[in-house]
């Protein structure tokens, strides 16, 4: 990725707690900016969910909604 000159990674998916935390972790840990986007992600538990993207991930990059990320996306309004 670094050869494509990605710097920042959107991540998403299932089991929060555990795949998208090893993937931002390992992504934080490389220097990748990371943006984590809550409500396209899942756990088996709303605590499991509610934890990591309330204490784990706001270490590691920006959390924000799909609406958010897909705002930031769009073309100026003119």
């Amino acid at each position: 990725m670094r050869r494509r000159g990605i710097t920042t990674i959107v991540l998403g998916g299932i089991a929060t707690n555990m795949g998208v935390e090893s993937t931002a972790r390992a992504a934080h840990e490389r220097a990748y900016q990371l943006i984590l986007v809550e409500d396209a992600m899942s756990s088996r538990s709303e605590e499991l969910h509610t934890f990591a993207v309330g204490k784990i991930f706001p270490l590691l990059g920006l959390v924000r909604s799909t609406e958010e990320v897909l705002a930031g996306c769009e073309p100026p309004q003119s």
